[in-house]
């Protein structure tokens, strides 16, 4: 008999199913008789995102936005009768995709990075371990540059979009 009944109090009602589910009021009693680890865990939350917050640094970012265009004439050379030289008006997406590898190129971004002194900027670990030579910073301003630059094809137009990221506002401008 007392088999029976510790079976049948285990029984949610349908034959073969057992009841382990929690509701509400037993979640809330859990966090009643925990008050101090519930507390203690949303101030260090809360205080954890206050901190990342006040202590990130300043991020300025800058956008401009290249329309591209066909300008010249295409000439076409031919032994025969002058022909009239014929115009493509539209811009492919392969030249689109050109200008963007281009823009992004090491030479570019080399003479950017000269250009904006770059490699004359002062890092911490910089002053740590003393002023490397002038190739080995040009170097590394560039690989900063490249990983703070994105340029990217706006879909469906003739249109590149370039946008720096930094946390020098002199430099964003």
């Amino acid at each position: 008999m007392i088999s029976n009944r510790i079976v049948s109090n285990d029984l949610d009602g349908v034959a073969g199913k057992t009841s382990f589910g929690f509701n509400l009021r037993d979640l809330l009693a859990i966090g009643f008789r925990q008050k101090r680890v519930v507390v203690l865990s949303f101030c260090g939350i809360l205080s954890g995102a206050i901190l990342a917050v006040v202590l990130q640094p300043p991020e300025y970012r800058s956008y401009t936005k290249f329309l591209i265009e066909r300008e010249r004439l295409d000439p076409v050379i031919s032994p025969g009768a002058s022909n009239p030289p014929t115009f493509r008006g539209e811009v492919t997406e392969e030249e689109l995709n050109s200008e963007v590898e281009l823009l992004g190129s090491a030479d570019v971004l080399r003479q950017v990075a000269i250009t904006c002194g770059l490699h004359q900027r002062k890092s911490f670990f910089a002053s740590l371990l003393g002023p490397g030579d002038e190739p080995t910073r040009i170097a590394k301003a560039v690989n900063r540059l490249r990983s703070a630059l994105k340029i990217e094809v706006v879909r469906k137009s003739n249109v590149i979009s370039v946008s720096y990221v930094t946390d020098d506002p002199q430099l964003a401008v």
